[in-house]
């Protein structure tokens, strides 16, 4: 099935996993001080993120064998004096993959400068009231993000679709929901009985012009799911925080959520 809007984690709002899964193989292999394997590489980015970033070898390997067919890599085997011995294979860049991956560093910087800074606020936003627990998935998803974010929201005061938009987008500026994700989801809630809506008036336009629109607020049943959101999903959510400052300290060498962006923080 095709990964959408509504199913994705919170980390592919701003980038891909092959992006961002290049980005850490490449970075872990320019550090390195001599040739690397595949598995080499893995291991590293497995124990400097502390275990919240694990790639997987079937995404591994197709990246590196791209990138040697692409010219920017290039492999041998290890050689042993046993020939019962087990060889690596060991990658190494070529003079056209250090530019290469300079690029790529450059190219993603304002995706993960966009990423940290909305992570912080998915976690202050969700802070607020969310309690402490284990939950069953592996990541929380965008669709089950905006859940809660819509019913805190209209549990608070009423609100039109266009005043949830607005909301949200004053919340996280460096991303803009469309319009096919915030209409579905505040259909799925009504349908689920999490939201309730009526109809109300609105003047807005030059000159102004009345019209009636669905105003939502947030049901019972609404309340008690975001409070069970809360329990299941904070631990998640604070782990994909923890995975934002893995890729900008691994990558760029510095700390997150300062008063500098990370964009000022690389450049200045």
């Amino acid at each position: 099935m095709a990964q959408t809007e509504r199913t994705r984690s919170l980390l592919t709002v701003f980038t891909t996993k092959k992006e961002l899964y290049l980005l850490l193989i490449t970075t872990a292999l320019y550090h390195a001080p001599a040739r690397r394997s595949g598995f080499d590489l893995h291991e590293k980015i497995k124990r400097e993120s502390g275990g919240f970033v694990g790639i997987a070898q079937g995404h591994l390997y197709p990246l590196l064998h791209q990138w040697e067919r692409e010219g920017f890599l290039r492999s041998e085997w290890e050689r042993h004096e046993n020939p019962n011995t087990k060889r690596k294979r060991l990658y190494s860049f070529t003079d056209a993959g250090v530019r290469r991956y300079q690029e790529l560093k450059a190219s993603l910087l304002a995706k993960t400068d966009a990423y940290l800074r909305f992570m912080n606020t998915v976690v202050q936003v969700s802070e607020e009231s969310f309690l402490k627990k284990e939950g069953n998935e592996e990541k929380v998803s965008l669709q089950s993000f905006l859940a809660y974010w819509v019913t805190k929201e209209c549990e608070k005061t009423p609100h039109y679709a266009f005043s949830i938009k607005r909301a949200l987008e004053e919340r996280l500026p460096d991303w803009k929901i469309s319009d096919g994700t915030l209409y579905p989801l505040l259909s799925q809630l009504e349908m689920t009985g999490l939201l309730r809506s009526r109809w109300g008036n609105v003047e807005d336009g030059s000159p102004p012009k009345r019209r009636t629109i669905r105003l939502y607020d947030t049901t019972s049943k609404g309340i008690e799911y975001r409070r069970s959101f809360g329990e299941c999903y904070l631990t998640k959510l604070q782990e994909q925080q923890k995975e934002a400052e893995f890729i900008a300290r691994f990558v760029y060498n510095t700390s997150t959520f300062t008063p500098k962006t990370l964009t000022e923080r690389v450049h200045g």
